[in-house]
């Protein structure tokens, strides 16, 4: 996968990260009037547990809100030697401040196509594990029942009608990570598989194959993997986006 570059992310939430780190004067709401609260609610920095960052994540922020867009690589190697810590703490910092929209990091070369898309790990695990699970499920469940496969059968079945399909749909309604916690693409997967599976299983109600072991391990197959690729399909757009758009902001600053 290409070297990352990190950055500044929108306005919206420079001018968040801007409100955060003016000192708060006593005797008011930590120095937030009505229209902070009012913009805090139109671009949603107002919500949620605020990210306090530490000394050193503090200063890595500074550098990079002092400074350009670079190589994920350059802006650790360059904290590091700065501040004098370790290139994994620094690292972390950069995480940290990216899961809490204090810094951008984006990919400066993301795949051009979806099968280069589907080549690079960082991009795809999900997808690869997911068909991983349903071809066990399936050849588990083809597989002769016997003692030792009998408890696999209920670990990936449970896990087939009960998860996957509902996570598949998640993915592709939801392709960004910062879109939903994990919690709650946990629980929008659970809550969808349960909507899903029984309305595969009146579909071939009223077909000749009926609902029976074979049709329905097919049907909750192809719908899985079919839900799964077109969230691929969606993902690679959005990464494309991305990069568009962070070209489009380098241009605007070197300008």
């Amino acid at each position: 996968m290409p070297s990352s570059g990190v950055g500044l992310p929108d306005l919206a939430r420079r001018r968040w990260l801007d409100r955060l780190r003016k000192p708060s004067p006593s005797g008011d709401k930590g120095g937030r009037g009505e229209d902070d609260e009012a913009q805090e609610e139109e671009d949603g920095s107002g919500s949620g547990d605020v990210y306090e960052p530490d000394e050193l994540a503090e200063k890595v922020l500074n550098m990079i809100r002092n400074g350009r867009a670079m190589r994920l690589e350059d802006a650790v190697q360059a904290a590091s030697s700065a501040f004098g810590a370790r290139p994994e703490e620094v690292a972390r910092r950069i995480y940290e401040l990216s899961s809490a929209g204090m810094v951008a990091i984006r990919d400066p070369d993301p795949p051009r196509s979806v099968a280069r898309f589907l080549r690079e790990p960082a991009y795809s695990a999900w997808y690869w594990a997911l068909l991983a699970l349903v071809a066990g499920t399936v050849a588990v469940v083809a597989a002769s029942p016997g003692a030792p496969l009998i408890y696999a059968r209920y670990a990936l079945g449970a896990l087939f009608v009960l998860y996957l399909p509902g996570a598949a749909l998640i993915e592709l309604l939801y392709p960004k990570k910062s879109d939903l916690s994990q919690l709650e693409r946990l629980a929008l997967s659970l809550g969808l598989s349960l909507a899903l599976v029984p309305l595969v299983g009146l579909v071939l109600n009223y077909t000749p194959w009926g609902i029976r072991l074979e049709p329905i391990l097919a049907s909750v197959s192809l719908l899985t993997v079919g839900l799964a690729t077109g969230a691929v399909v969606r993902k690679h757009s959005y990464v494309r986006l991305q990069a568009a758009a962070l070209g489009a902001s380098a241009r605007r600053s070197n300008a």
